[in-house]
């Protein structure tokens, strides 16, 4: 089976170098391997028909992971609620994310912020 993006869909679904999977992936169970989002927004043409072209390979998720050594130590903790006003911890906003960037931005430490892993990259 040959993988396609998923923003060519329409063209692949049209032109049509696509054949249509609906009947596949439901008769095999295959349409529950993914969530429901997935599957409409990387598979569904054209959108809301419930007819589909392809099967979401992957979903474009970032990886997060936080050194906890950093997180949880009291020094950190302590300097950086006197800078930033809130508790260090998991952010839960891009702003957040941000402060916590600028806070690891210690280039003397050999700390570098944030690193994110994208598949698509950034």
């Amino acid at each position: 089976m040959v993988g396609g993006d998923s923003q060519w869909t329409g063209q692949g679904a049209t032109a049509p170098y696509y054949v249509e999977m609906t009947d596949f992936l439901k008769s095999n169970g295959i349409d529950k391997t993914v969530t429901p989002a997935t599957l409409k927004y990387y598979a569904e043409y054209p959108a809301g028909s419930g007819k589909y072209w392809g099967y979401p390979l992957e979903g474009d998720a970032d990886a997060w992971a936080y050194r906890k050594d950093l997180f949880t130590n009291p020094d950190n903790m302590t300097a950086f609620k006197a800078k930033y006003g809130y508790d260090l911890a998991v952010p839960t906003t891009y702003a957040q994310l941000m402060d916590i960037a600028k806070f690891f931005t210690q280039p003397s430490k050999k700390l570098y912020g944030v690193a994110i892993l994208h598949p698509e990259g950034l």
